[in-house]
């Protein structure tokens, strides 16, 4: 992307702002750089420095004031004993660091010096710097008026002060006679000799103007401004603009005024309309509105319009003047009436922003009710629901957004919305109270058209609900881009307070989603915790996003449509807050969520009613994931106050998907006996990653809180691309494809080895697949008397399949004897034939169960002595599909790591337990 700006700061200037503000130290600018550069290009490059074979001249800066507290200004001021030399190249320096900050690219400007009989001009050159914080960083605080002077103010008002006379006689932009009238002429544009006034400023063309316009329609616009010469001479001159777009009045950086009138348009067709003023205006016809409606309007002058000039609404104003989008004057309404410093202008939008406060603006002879409800009959209290509704669709076929006055209003029905949405002034102090008989959805927006139509907003209001009533309160269903719901506070009773249908790219912002809080735990039924903030209809959904929204007092705070996964369907929460959840958070098995420095706490809120329940809801803390990943990123997981005697209560439960912890961390109570992650099955392949998250993990226990799930499992399909594992601590977001290393830690057990050492378990997925096997492992054994280590050293290859016998064949074993031998009784040659790969679930009979095999490879019957061993292994086992039998082209299979100590599984032939 070019660069279009004349003034710039540097790459160099912002990193040394930055480095300032770090460190909190002071940043000195304190030098002005002239320099008249050959060929210079039209616009400076953030990467550009001092181009000192150039530099004609250096000045100090001499003032310096605060703008505001991201902008400061810089002034220097060139004499009339400085020169003589020409610069079109400036530039803002700091010499204690030796850093180019900002760049100005000026026109050419000559800088004269006294000379006998000549007195040389004298040069005002400033720099507004802009950056967060800077007026600190920079320490100036004086006020820029303190010391800046226009010298030639006084001349200018008298400019001005003409310019007004002629304006307040004839008009802002008018003609005499022909004068700038445009024609065609052989394909081109003739604009006529002639003179006329813009903004009260004398124009003059001397001689008839060709131009050209390559592109139709356009308009063809007069761009006047003053310019002054070193002997104080100043004109009106101006330039011919073509353009397609409207355009109006503006200031250059430097503070030079643009008047600018537009004096023709040109059709597609290549015909023209004249849209110059004669001096006969018409203008003052509109002062004629304030008279016969008794508004007070602002700007009084039938010209004016607010703006950067007019811009303070003063007590008792109660209409304004605005230029439309098609640069008419126009007089409007305001709603609400308010006084202040008008802060923004949206013109499309028909709205100004006054003192904080969005005020919406109706012209003068439009439709007298433009979305207030008041003045359609709509006001607090009990509302008649036929008179809403028409009020809504009175909206919808208007275009209008409807407003509410202040105050609380009891409704009963079901409605649909208009494309723009809901208004009220403050969440705060507009209310809806839904009547406790409603039921499904209180307000619908539904099926807007297309991407286009549905931008709406609901804002700034509030709707409560008793704890009895089952309505939701919200469905939203379109496929809109930047659907807000904003500054809304929801109590809901036992439904949702949005339901999501076929929804994009919506984003929820300062929300409250709260239901009915006991005040205490509920122990009966009746007093069950109830409502949902945000319930997923089975319809695709995507890209939903919570910034500073608070969930309280639910039962669920996101609840999805079960397995279903459409879409992308992921969900950003960033800085929200979940406190008080009666069930499990969220139900996201079909969604990828991300919770960016989130907060949870109070959990679990109907235990004493879920004990004895199996509906999953009930049986989980966080979130029951499936399909997409869970990331918490710098959360923190509050759930020391979820029940702590329950063993199969589990914080997550989890089927396909990673859940990712980046830092944060993670409180249950110190009595826990559930689990953090249900058990891992060999029907799921969910795993936790765990990048520095306190308290997720421990040495003892790890991750996982039963023996079982201790084995990590590395799900891998066809590309070769895995999931990410989980070891006995935390995941390795780095695993190689088919390969799983793992290292356990020293077994507390000490063996004289009845029964099998295992070093691995591989889980077969696909029925008809069958996989080559190699295994590499070294196991430690510590001689409890000695304190000397002996190891083995085992490699062996095998194939496994679904029809595999019991016990699978192995090729090129070797068994190897290192370090303290006294701890093997079977010679290498005997303990290499006790080296078995059997299976340890039988062939699959009914094609729709979904694993169909699983071997473990293990040490049967070693013999054992009375020396006291504890053992540590080492273990590598590779991976590899070579026939795909016919079968699914996706490859599955699962490795499982294996402490020596673990038993779970056992040959399918009893027999073994006796070699």
């Amino acid at each position: 992307m070019s660069n279009t700006a004349t003034v710039i700061t540097t790459k160099a200037g912002e990193a040394l702002i930055a480095q300032m503000q770090a460190e909190n130290k002071v940043l000195v600018i304190d030098k002005f750089i002239f320099a008249n550069v050959p060929n210079r290009p039209a616009f400076p490059n953030r990467d550009d420095v001092v181009p000192v074979e150039h530099v004609v001249h250096e000045s100090a800066v001499h003032e310096q004031g605060r703008l505001t507290e991201n902008s400061v200004i810089y002034s220097t001021t060139l004499a009339s004993n400085v020169g003589p030399f020409s610069f079109n190249w400036s530039g803002l320096f700091c010499s204690e660091h030796n850093v180019l900050v900002a760049i100005n690219f000026p026109p050419p400007v000559d800088k004269t010096v006294d000379a006998p009989g000549i007195t040389g001009n004298t040069l005002v050159r400033s720099f507004v710097l802009e950056y967060k914080g800077i007026s600190e960083t920079t320490n100036i605080t004086v006020d820029p008026s303190s010391w800046q002077y226009d010298a030639h103010k006084r001349m200018s008002k008298m400019d001005n002060d003409t310019a007004q006379a002629i304006i307040d006689q004839n008009g802002k932009d008018w003609f005499i006679d022909d004068g700038f009238i445009v024609t065609p002429q052989s394909g081109a544009y003739s604009i006529k000799a002639g003179a006329g006034y813009v903004s009260g400023h004398r124009i003059s063309l001397d001689f008839d103007r060709i131009i050209q316009v390559p592109e139709k329609p356009a308009f063809i616009y007069v761009d006047a401004f003053r310019e002054g010469s070193p002997t104080g001479e100043w004109q009106t001159k101006y330039t011919f603009v073509v353009a397609a777009e409207e355009k109006d009045d503006y200031d250059l950086f430097n503070g030079e005024k643009h008047f600018v009138c537009k004096i023709a348009q040109i059709l597609g067709d290549g015909s023209v309309i004249d849209l110059r003023k004669k001096n006969d205006t018409d203008e003052n016809v509109i002062n004629s509105v304030e008279q016969s409606t008794g508004l007070n309007i602002y700007p009084r002058e039938v010209d004016k319009y607010i703006g950067d000039e007019y811009s303070i609404l003063q007590q008792g104003v109660s209409a304004v003047r605005v230029k439309n989008k098609a640069g008419k004057i126009i007089i409007c309404n305001m709603f609400p009436l308010v006084n202040g410093n008008i802060e923004a202008l949206h013109i499309n939008e028909m709205k100004i922003v006054v003192s904080g406060v969005s005020v919406y603006l109706t012209e003068i002879n439009a439709e007298p009710i433009n979305g207030q409800a008041a003045a359609f009959g709509v006001k607090p209290g009990k509302v008649n629901s036929l008179r809403l509704q028409e009020f809504f669709l009175q909206c919808d076929n208007k275009g209008w957004i409807p407003f509410f006055d202040d105050g609380i209003y009891q409704i009963g029905g079901n409605f649909s919305l208009p494309k723009y949405g809901i208004k009220g002034q403050s969440r705060f102090s507009v209310f809806f109270d839904v009547e406790d008989d409603v039921k499904g959805v209180v307000f619908n927006y539904n099926d807007v058209g297309n991407w286009g139509d549905g931008q709406g907003q609901i804002e700034n209001i509030s709707i409560r609900a008793k704890k009895e009533c089952t309505a939701s309160f919200f469905r939203v269903s379109t496929p809109s881009r930047g659907f807000l719901i904003n500054n809304v506070g929801f109590r809901i009773g036992r439904g949702a307070c949005v339901e999501l249908f076929d929804s994009y790219y919506i984003n929820f912002s300062n929300v409250a989603f709260s239901g009915n809080w006991l005040g205490r735990l509920p122990t009966v039924e009746s007093e069950r915790i109830t409502g949902v903030a945000v319930k997923v209809n089975d319809r695709e959904i995507n890209n939903i996003l919570w910034m500073k929204c608070d969930f309280k007092d639910l039962a669920s705070c996101i609840l999805g449509v079960g397995d279903v996964f459409v879409g992308s369907n992921s969900l950003q929460f960033t800085s929200c807050a979940f406190e008080r959840i009666g069930d499990v958070c969220f139900d996201s098995r079909g969604f990828h969520a991300q919770f960016d420095s989130c907060y949870f706490e109070g959990l679990d809120q109907n235990q004493k009613l879920n004990i004895n329940s199996d509906n999953p809801y009930h049986r989980n803390a966080m979130a029951i994931a499936g399909a997409g990943d869970l990331i918490f990123n710098n959360c923190l997981l509050n759930c020391i106050h979820v029940r702590s005697d329950d063993p199969d209560y589990a914080i997550f439960e989890s089927v396909l998907n990673r859940i990712v912890f980046n830092s944060g961390s993670l409180g249950v109570p110190d009595n826990f006996s559930g689990k953090k992650l249900r058990d891992v099955r060999y029907s799921t392949r969910a795993v936790i990653v765990n990048n520095s998250c306190t308290g997720l993990t421990d040495i003892n226990r790890g991750a996982y809180e039963r023996p079982s799930q201790q084995f990590t499992n590395v799900y891998v399909d066809i590309s070769t691309k895995s999931l990410i594992a989980a070891s006995q601590l935390m995941a390795d977001d780095t695993y190689a494809a088919t390969t799983y290393r793992y290292k356990t830690y020293p077994s507390p057990e000490v063996f004289g080895f009845p029964h099998p050492i295992p070093f691995g378990l591989i889980d077969g997925h696909i029925d008809q697949q069958y996989f080559s096997v190699a295994m590499k492992a070294r196991q430690y054994r510590l001689n409890r008397t000695t304190k000397r280590l002996g190891w083995l050293d085992i490699e062996a290859v095998f194939v496994i399949s679904p029809d595999c016998p019991d016990y699978a064949d192995l090729d090129d074993v070797s068994v190897k004897y290192s370090g303290d031998k006294s701890v093997f009784v079977d010679t290498e040659i005997n303990l290499k034939e006790k080296l078995k790969v059997y299976r340890v679930r039988p062939p699959r009979t009914n094609m729709n169960e979904k694993y169909p095999f699983a071997y473990q490879i293990a040490i049967i019957g070693e013999s054992g002595n009375d020396i006291p061993k504890m053992l540590t292994t080492e273990v590598k086992i590779s991976c590899s599909m070579v026939d795909f039998g016919g079968g699914s082209i996706d490859a599955g299979f699962g490795i499982y790591q294996q402490l020596a100590h673990w038993t779970d599984f056992k040959p399918l032939n009893a027999m073994v337990d006796d070699q």
